[in-house]
């Protein structure tokens, strides 16, 4: 489970990037 939870934080920085590049 602790690589799963790994693997979703660095989904939610991809993310957070993929938003804040959207925005622009």
């Amino acid at each position: 489970m602790v690589i799963l939870h790994g693997l979703d934080i660095q989904c939610l920085q991809l993310n957070n990037v993929f938003f804040k590049t959207n925005e622009e």
